[in-house]
């Protein structure tokens, strides 16, 4: 026998705007993007003030000035060029097949969630999203799928 909605309290997935998702990923490339360059910017900005201020003669500052400005480029151009590809990504993505709705966690690790299709089936997916944090089982989450992998867990 199948699992029915009223036994768990799940309803089907339901289909999110493509337009509006993709304004939502493109804030989210934005923040993620924006937070690891300021990062390498503060980074390579404290090591190079802590140098500048240990060197003892102008010629060894002149030398760690030109060595942290170099890297001051390199870091931070990578991180721009990484930013402007993940972002060209997102606006040329094909965004047909986005959905959201709930899912209920049956095993807590790996994380393993149940939830409805759009057609009503019952589904049970093992998420491979790194950082997350384990959640209870039973637990109640919403989910975001794009081409039936679930790309987002929220608690």
């Amino acid at each position: 026998m199948g699992v029915t909605f009223a036994e768990t309290g799940l309803k089907s997935l339901c289909k999110v705007d493509g337009e509006t998702y993709r304004r939502w990923k493109i804030r989210e490339v934005r923040r993620r993007n924006g937070l690891a360059t300021l990062g390498v910017v503060l980074f390579v900005s404290v090591i190079a003030k802590v140098t500048l201020i240990v060197a003892v003669n102008e010629s060894a500052r002149l030398l760690a000035r030109m060595f942290y400005g170099v890297m001051f480029i390199i870091g931070v151009g990578t991180y721009i060029f990484l930013w402007i590809n993940a972002e060209k990504n997102v606006k040329s993505k094909k965004l047909d097949a986005v959905y959201k709705g709930m899912a209920q966690v049956i095993v807590a690790y790996p994380l393993t969630v149940q939830y409805f299709d759009v057609d009503g089936n019952v589904i049970m997916k093992q998420v491979d999203l790194q950082g997350q944090r384990i959640l209870s089982v039973g637990t109640f989450v919403k989910i975001v799928t794009e081409d039936d992998e679930i790309v987002k867990v929220i608690e």
